[in-house]
């Protein structure tokens, strides 16, 4: 889930953006109602939620809730059908649990960092697809992230030495393109 703060208080902000991080979510965060405005109608499909102050610089959060983006947005979430994710996600001989963030590969668990558990249920949640850098920066690093950075590739490499996969044989390297996890 990617999450947009939108804070006035620098230092509260970046608290909530770690506690959010540390929990697996990704966020970023605004200082000020105007920037929020524009970035919540410009990139409306890149969050899943927006934690609004209401006391804000430039335009108070109660006038940013009356953006037709946003309350569309809202009523979108409100129409999803309730269902329950599994409580094991798998591809192949890997299981992931995600609420007690678990990794297994035929039954031996592998210790990932958030970032790279991340990533992996990232990849198992989008079997077979090809995701290239950029879906991936946007899902599961902030806004200010630089694309041009080779962070995923990296986090790549890690993830496929972790699970023993240096072969690329599960997360497979669609080259000029992006990579997809062979399920």
């Amino acid at each position: 889930m990617k999450i947009l703060i939108v804070e006035d208080q620098e230092n509260l902000a970046k608290l909530i953006k770690n506690g959010l991080e540390n929990e697996g979510f990704t966020a970023d965060y605004i200082l000020d109602g105007e920037s929020a405005q524009r970035r919540i109608e410009m990139r409306d499909h890149d969050y899943d939620l927006v934690i609004l102050d209401v006391m804000l610089p430039k335009k108070t959060g109660t006038e940013i809730c009356k953006v037709e983006v946003l309350l569309a947005r809202v009523k979108a979430l409100l129409r999803r059908p309730k269902t329950v994710l599994p409580p094991m996600l798998t591809a192949k001989d890997i299981l992931l649990n995600p609420v007690t963030k678990q990794v297994f590969r035929k039954k031996q668990e592998i210790q990932l960092t958030l970032k790279e558990f991340a990533l992996l249920e990232y990849f198992i949640r989008h079997p077979n697809q090809v995701l290239n850098r950029e879906q991936i920066l946007a899902n599961l690093w902030d806004f200010a992230f630089d694309s041009f950075s080779n962070v995923v590739d990296v986090h790549i490499t890690n993830l496929r030495k972790k699970i023993g996969d240096t072969g690329g044989t599960l997360l497979k390297t669609v080259y000029g393109v992006g990579y997809k996890l062979e399920a």
